[in-house]
């Protein structure tokens, strides 16, 4: 199965397999930040919500291959 975010196709069973988010994204401003899991670090900076989604999905796919 998969879902449309922000105009981004999410494959759903790309994140029951990954058991757990890897980030966070919050609006803070007039952009959106992206957080470590635990709201620690900054992992990133973006103007969209959809840049940050990206990115967060990038992070995820690296961390199965890392498994």
């Amino acid at each position: 199965l998969s879902r449309t975010v922000c105009g981004i196709t999410v494959l759903s069973a790309f994140y029951r397999r990954l058991g757990e988010k890897s980030a966070v994204i919050k609006a803070e401003g007039n952009e959106y930040v992206l957080y470590t899991a635990d709201g620690q670090r900054v992992l990133g900076r973006h103007p969209t919500k959809q840049k940050a989604i990206k990115q967060e999905y990038a992070i995820a796919k690296n961390k199965t291959k890392e498994v």
